[in-house]
């Protein structure tokens, strides 16, 4: 048992086997590293258990209003929740297709995937 707990550290501490969690790599690249993760422990007997979450749909449907009123629910300073206010109503988009820039266009739910706060906003 102890063999195979080693096994998994050296497998997890690899830098190819990270995939969603590394810059510039994708999804793809986290479920063929996890079937290599799974065809060595089933060959070797054991059984292996996964669970996986994907709060990227989440993320991008948060309602800013309900943001606001949880972190002031929280107790988090008012101006902290303002300062918040004041950038996400300010966001705009443009769409980059085939060279050809397209009209702005306001967001208007969502958090900031990749910013430094997403996680913590996104766990309010």
């Amino acid at each position: 048992m102890e063999q195979r707990v080693t096994n998994l550290m050296q497998l997890l501490s690899d830098s190819t086997t990270n995939g969603c969690f590394k810059k510039g790599t994708e999804c793809v690249d986290a479920v063929f590293n996890f079937l290599r993760i799974y065809t060595y422990f089933t060959s070797k007997g054991s059984k292996v258990f996964c669970i996986s979450l994907v709060a990227k749909k989440a993320s991008d449907q948060m309602l800013h209003s309900g943001l606001y009123l949880k972190l002031l629910q929280k107790d988090v300073h008012t101006k902290f929740v303002k300062l918040l206010r004041y950038w996400y109503s300010h966001q705009v988009c443009a769409v980059l297709w085939n060279g050809v820039l397209g009209d702005t266009f306001c967001i208007l739910c969502g958090i900031r995937q990749g910013g430094i706060l997403s996680p913590i906003l996104f766990s309010t």
